[in-house]
């Protein structure tokens, strides 16, 4: 048998996949909440989310100490919502409602929009661009992709010898058609059948590393498990400690006290921003 099909026949076996991470409230130890320190605080017996608006009236940088918080147009304390939705006196503002805002060149009654960082608010439709370079944004400085306006990113691809360019769906590996954009979102390019998938807990030869990996769709997070010197698809989080079990999950699980147990998707999570904060830091 082929070896990269042997790999593959063993990934999509019995994969642990999450979907969600915990809310302050599903954390069941001081802790793991103490983890979530800006957004979560522990109490007498349990953890709770800290409320943006509790931050009312206060200073701006007693309201974005607390990740996720941002003060409003009003003037409020509330979840950061989106860059543009803020409008700054001074550019320098807008990085502070959120990492990745940067000021515009949109002003409005005096003040700077905000948009998001390399964002140029310039959208394309991909079938009617007849240029590579541009299609695949490798001429295009300092951007790895361009996108249409329903998120769509744009992508060569050779048919019956004509080369064309596409758009498809990014947020989904088995969607994605070429090296780069497999690489650029975190995927799994196999060179042999050039495809891109997720990749695989297997292929991780350092047991530092065989935590967890994204799935195939955005969002989604497979567990894996060191076990007889090597990286494998974890069955459950019965192996995972008080030390490791939130972090291992990707904060999709907590530690009760006895066992590692996965949080149920109560629609919504306030160490989501946590999350969205590694992963720009990463």
């Amino acid at each position: 048998m082929n070896y990269g099909i042997f790999i593959c026949l063993i990934a999509l076996t019995n994969q642990l996949l999450v979907d969600h991470v915990c809310s302050c409230e599903q954390l069941q130890s001081q802790e793991d909440c103490n983890i979530g320190i800006k957004q979560c605080l522990w109490g007498d017996i349990s953890c709770n989310t800290i409320q943006c608006q509790s931050f009312d009236g206060k200073t701006e940088q007693e309201c974005i100490d607390f990740i996720g918080c941002a003060i409003n147009d009003v003037g409020n304390c509330r979840p950061f919502s989106d860059c543009v939705d803020y409008h700054v006196k001074d550019p320098q503002q807008c990085e502070t409602k959120w990492p990745t805002c940067v000021a515009g060149t949109n002003i409005i009654d005096g003040k700077y929009e905000c948009i998001e960082k390399g964002d140029d608010n310039t959208y394309y439709v991909c079938n009617k661009i007849e240029d590579k370079g541009l299609c695949t944004a490798d001429s295009v400085q300092n951007q790895a992709a361009i996108k249409q306006a329903d998120g769509q990113v744009c992508d060569w691809i050779i048919e019956d010898n004509v080369g064309k360019c596409i758009a498809y769906d990014p947020n989904k590996c088995s969607n994605i058609i070429s090296k780069s954009k497999c690489d650029l979102y975190n995927c799994r390019w196999d060179s042999e059948k050039e495809e891109c998938s997720e990749p695989y807990c297997i292929e991780i030869t350092d047991k530092t590393k065989c935590t967890y990996l994204r799935g195939d769709q955005t969002g989604t997070f497979q567990i894996c498990q060191w076990e007889n010197e090597q990286c494998q698809d974890a069955l459950d989080t019965s192996f995972l400690t008080k030390d490791n079990c939130l972090k291992n999950t990707f904060y999709s699980a907590s530690w009760n006290g006895t066992n590692c147990n996965l949080c149920q998707n109560d629609g919504f999570s306030t160490l989501l921003s946590i999350v969205i904060m590694i992963i720009l830091i990463l």
